[in-house]
């Protein structure tokens, strides 16, 4: 956990896989309580941010980069020009229909700008200062990619490949199963190399609400090497369907993240956790 005394803001979770290419791609689940943060990609769970998913959001003329779960960047437009806020040296121009923020370390990150469509505001590609790029693939009509290219060097590509939900499924959408995969001959075949697979709360469990993000687990060569879990504050439901706020703490907040050692510790004291009080 990781705690900003200048805002509140807390942030729980971290890297779940990470690229072989060099680009710093990554697949990532942060739970933030950072309101103005965690809501910009609800197919990851309520409260969580992935940080490799940038995004763009529109308040009237005022633009927010939303990089990860802690730092966004505010530009106010006007004219067609971009300008930055609290003295930000970054920049954000238009380049045809799309918008292009650069950092100071010249890192691009294109995005989708805003036609009333479901790409608006989404991550397009990202640009290393090194000049390596990493470019995302939609589904016509989609607002979340079904895979990203993270690296290309001559025969070999490797892929983020990212599996949803289906209608019918009470988190329809959100992120089931995120693969990275590898090919050696230019795109013709993809291999696995490791996963990452998501579970989230139903609308009647007792230690999550609806979409709030319930176990991670890490694997390689079908080999499980992590795994996390979490439990949230829900509402106690009252006669007529009214909610009253849980005891110490909100309805969505974190109450306890397992992870790693603590997970193991768990499991071995608890074999049946999910179904174990708090107390």
């Amino acid at each position: 956990m990781i705690c900003f005394p200048s805002t509140g803001s807390l942030t729980v979770g971290g890297t779940d896989l990470l690229s072989d290419g060099g680009t710093g791609w990554s697949q990532s689940s942060v739970w933030t309580n950072n309101t103005s943060q965690s809501f910009t990609n609800d197919a990851s769970g309520n409260g969580i941010v992935q940080s490799n998913l940038p995004v763009l959001l529109k308040a009237g003329n005022v633009i927010q980069v939303v990089k990860d779960g802690t730092n966004s960047v505010w530009f106010d437009a006007s004219g067609g020009s971009y300008t930055g806020r609290y003295f930000v040296k970054d920049t954000l121009v238009a380049s045809g229909s799309d918008l292009v923020y650069t950092d100071t370390a010249g890192a691009k990150l294109t995005f989708y700008g805003f036609s009333s469509a479901a790409t608006d505001g989404k991550f397009k590609s990202y640009v290393a200062p090194s000049g390596q790029a990493v470019t995302a693939n939609y589904p016509s009509g989609k607002s979340q990619p079904d895979y990203v290219t993270s690296f290309t060097s001559g025969s070999v590509i490797e892929r983020f490949y990212y599996d949803y939900f289906p209608t019918g499924n009470a988190n329809a959408g959100r992120l089931q199963t995120v693969t990275v995969k590898r090919s050696t001959d230019s795109g013709t075949t993809f291999n696995a190399v490791r996963a990452a697979n998501y579970t989230y709360y139903g609308a009647s469990d007792a230690n999550g609400n609806l979409g709030d993000l319930k176990t991670v687990e890490i694997s390689e060569g079908g080999v499980t090497t992590d795994r996390r879990y979490y439990r949230y504050y829900v509402p106690v439901t009252v006669t007529g369907g009214f909610k009253t706020p849980p005891t110490n703490g909100y309805e969505g907040g974190l109450k306890y993240a397992f992870e790693g050692d603590s997970y193991d510790r768990l499991v071995a004291a608890y074999p049946s956790f999910d179904s174990a009080t708090d107390a």
